[in-house]
């Protein structure tokens, strides 16, 4: 697991424990999911996809059945997992995605676009 992925984890269930909300465990399909909406992300910055589909979309492409799913993005000029948490804890929608008690899995992507920015995505689920 890139050490990026670990940092966005580990900064991820900080937040949610210091509010005693149960960690999220990291989920290997749905990181594989958020890398590509990441990658996605570097071409058409939008919770749909560069098809004009919903994000949850790509949930189906990896045989991910779920009750509810939610998505979070960033982009920056730097890697800094703090950084996006910041930004994701700073946000009113992305907070509540990520503080959301339901939610007990995640996928993390990050992708480097050619503009030299740094796309981030977590993937929110409930089995």
């Amino acid at each position: 697991m890139p050490a990026i992925v670990q940092e966005l984890l580990r900064l991820t269930n900080y937040e949610r424990r210091s509010r005693s909300i149960d960690p999220l465990a990291l989920d290997e399909t749905l990181c594989a999911a958020a890398s590509l909406r990441a990658r996605e992300a570097v071409e058409l910055w939008s919770h749909e996809r560069p098809d004009g589909s919903l994000f949850s979309t790509v949930l189906a492409e990896y045989g991910v059945s779920y009750a509810e799913a939610g998505e979070n993005l960033f982009c920056a000029n730097a890697l800094s997992a703090q950084l996006a948490v910041e930004h994701w804890m700073d946000s009113d929608a992305h907070r509540e995605n990520l503080l959301h008690e339901s939610f007990t899995l995640i996928g993390l992507g990050v992708a480097e676009g050619a503009d030299g920015y740094w796309y981030y995505t977590q993937i929110f689920l409930s089995p």
